[in-house]
């Protein structure tokens, strides 16, 4: 069934979106171009994205688009940057990229990343000065006769022909619309296509680059692109196929004995698979509306058999044990999910403390809202309600499998002052949780107000003043060196020399300061205003 809210047959030009089977299709972008002359695999990306850099120094000299295209960069998948963040751009993504930490020197480990995928169609982009979507329908869509396949959510959609998707959440199945794709998704997951369509895109790799009497890619450039580029460290699970690493865009196995190249996608609602074996001249896609599904995989390894003459695994009986193993084992989980919770705490602050806009370089803004007795957060373009769970950990409570809060958590920090100051996520669980500061009151930084804060004050017999530049203030002690006055919560600013100190201004009914507080470990100073 296409859908399975209404039953209607799945036909050979239902549309699908592919998700991660995408990524080959970006490789194979960078190689047109490098056939030309145009791009390397193995020039520094700076060549094409000179203001890109990472916190490894490394990385931000040498890491080439080999690097990017075959997962060994450093990263690990930091998804939570694109995923429903329809504001983010790639150009955008490269300003984050510094403020991510990376889990491995460049070049040491192989680890999904998204990303990449994502700054290797920002190099199209620049390089052939056509949009990535753009250059990828002209060059392979078009001359592959791909005419139903696109990047365009909107027109996907559109189209009478299209999946519906289901999940199952704690042994439930729940039917889910179409995912639909952010724009920069795409050069990591965001083609839609058919099995028809997909058809011709598997003939090129199958045919030495040849595409009916046209030459699309040159041999030797799609031979490097098929080979080990780096290895996954994949350990086997069944003898008959041994996990050899990942090429550009592409894994690389041995199955029965023979070269197979594959890659899967998934993403909710849907789990799709290509398979090629290049010296049979064999491919396969499977596309299955049903998330996180081993189907793609044992369909995939049935139909090869077949075409082999070999026999003796029935692959997907295995596939259904463990789905429905895997079925079992969450409902009982979820069932025990309270066993972690420490009862009989409370949140240390008032609903409406927690409220604030966060924000982390990286991650950029998470904002949190106080309704009623119910705090709600917000990322990208998700939301959820947050339930207390202890202390000040929060839990995420939606329900909708497509949504990024799903099955997370939320720890609130305190500073010295006793204020809600920070919020710890886990954004991936392969390095520290991120960590949202809260951001300052905006009229801190407005000089509209900061102008009635301007003038000079009086400590102990000492004047100094309080100047305003643009949107800063700036201490100044007579004898003294001058000091920015640093945005802090609470309506409070911090001395840039003295961290641990916090002013405060006291203003009267027109809101011109008459006095400022000094507050730190020793005690509160006052300082009234002489000007």
């Amino acid at each position: 069934m296409r859908d399975p809210s209404t039953g209607k047959a799945m036909t050979k030009d239902t549309v699908f979106p592919i998700a991660s089977m995408s990524k080959a299709f970006t490789s194979f972008g960078v190689a047109l171009l490098g056939d030309e002359g145009r791009m390397s695999f193995d020039a520094p990306v700076v060549t094409y994205l000179p203001g890109l850099a990472f916190r490894d120094p490394a990385a931000s000299s040498g890491l080439t688009l080999r690097d990017m295209l075959s997962h060994r960069s450093g990263l690990p998948r930091h998804d939570g940057l694109w995923y429903h963040n329809a504001a983010l751009t790639p150009d955008a993504l490269v300003t984050r990229m510094p403020h991510l930490e990376p889990s491995a020197p460049l070049r040491a480990k192989w680890q999904y990343n998204n990303n990449m995928f994502v700054l290797s169609g920002l190099a199209i982009e620049k390089v052939s000065r056509d949009s990535f979507e753009g250059f990828l329908e002209k060059r392979v869509f078009a001359p592959l006769g791909m005419e139903r396949s696109t990047f365009s959510p909107e027109r996907a959609r559109a189209d009478a022909n299209h999946i519906g998707g289901r999940e199952v959440l704690n042994g439930k199945a729940v039917n889910v619309p179409m995912f639909q794709n952010t724009k920069i998704l795409n050069p990591a997951g965001g083609v839609y296509s058919t099995a028809d369509d997909l058809a011709a895109w598997m003939l090129v790799h199958l045919s030495n680059g040849r595409f009916g009497d046209k030459q699309i890619i040159q041999p030797a450039t799609l031979a490097d692109m098929h080979r080990t580029q780096m290895v996954t460290g994949a350990t086997v699970r069944d003898a008959e196929i041994v996990p050899t690493g990942y090429g550009l865009g592409w894994f690389t196995d041995i199955y029965r004995g023979q070269g197979m190249i594959s890659h899967g996608g998934n993403l909710p609602g849907i789990s799709t698979l290509v398979a090629l074996i290049p010296e049979q001249r064999l491919g396969v896609t499977v596309l299955v509306n049903h998330g996180g599904s081993e189907l793609p995989y044992a369909m995939t390894r049935a139909i090869i058999d077949r075409f082999l003459g070999a026999s003796g695994k029935d692959w997907t009986g295995e596939a259904l044990t463990r789905k429905l193993g895997g079925e079992a084992s969450e409902v009982a989980a979820r069932q025990k999910k309270g066993g972690s919770r420490v009862a009989g705490t409370q949140p240390s602050h008032a609903l409406a403390d927690y409220a604030g806009d966060y924000f982390d370089p990286g991650y950029g803004k998470l904002t949190v809202q106080a309704k009623g007795n119910q705090l709600v957060g917000r990322y990208n373009d998700d939301s959820s309600p947050l339930s207390h769970w202890h202390y000040d950990v929060f839990d995420a409570a939606t329900a909708d499998v497509q949504n990024l809060w799903l099955d997370s958590r939320v720890q609130f920090v305190s500073d010295l002052a006793g204020r809600i100051s920070a919020v710890s996520v886990v954004m991936d669980s392969t390095v520290a949780p991120v960590m949202f500061k809260k951001q300052p009151d905006a009229r801190l930084t407005d000089p509209a107000y900061l102008r009635n804060l301007a003038g000079t004050y009086e400590l102990a017999g000492n004047p100094f003043s309080i100047s305003l530049a643009g949107k800063k203030l700036t201490y100044l002690a007579k004898g003294g060196a001058p000091a920015d006055l640093i945005p802090s919560l609470g309506g409070e600013f911090v001395h840039s020399r003295r961290l641990d100190a916090r002013l405060a201004f006291k203003t009267d009914a027109s809101g011109r300061a008459t006095a400022m507080t000094l507050t730190d470990a020793s005690g509160v100073y006052e300082a009234k205003r002489i000007d």
